[in-house]
């Protein structure tokens, strides 16, 4: 069973110490990021690689048996996302296109009940 038991529950802000490994972020953006990605590492390396590895499951795979840890992953997103009001406190803020069902479904669970 996905535990994500070291899985971070609250965002981390990219500060001006941080955003020079991120160049494409400037001073003016209001970045927040959870967990640490390790590329080519796989699922064992961390509980963010197994949160990113599960998250990133096609659609193809809905109701094969490896599919709950999806909807579980969709969860845990949404729990941490809800549970941290900075995204919503208005400035315009844009976001990325969405190119699967994952993301609106986190933003939906993350925010329900609370008015747009």
């Amino acid at each position: 069973m996905t535990s994500y038991k070291y899985f971070p529950q609250r965002l981390t802000k990219i500060d001006d110490l941080m955003r020079r490994d991120y160049r494409h972020i400037t001073e003016a953006d209001r970045c927040f990021f959870v967990g640490e990605y390790t590329a080519r590492k796989g699922y064992a390396n961390s509980d963010t690689n197994q949160l990113i590895l599960n998250f990133k499951k096609p659609m193809d795979r809905a109701g094969q048996p490896d599919w709950h840890h999806k909807e579980k992953t969709i969860q845990v997103a949404a729990n941490v996302l809800g549970a941290s009001h900075v995204f919503w406190s208005g400035g315009g803020a844009t976001s990325p296109p969405i190119k699967e069902v994952g993301p609106t479904v986190v933003l939906e669970a993350a925010f329900q009940g609370t008015e747009s």
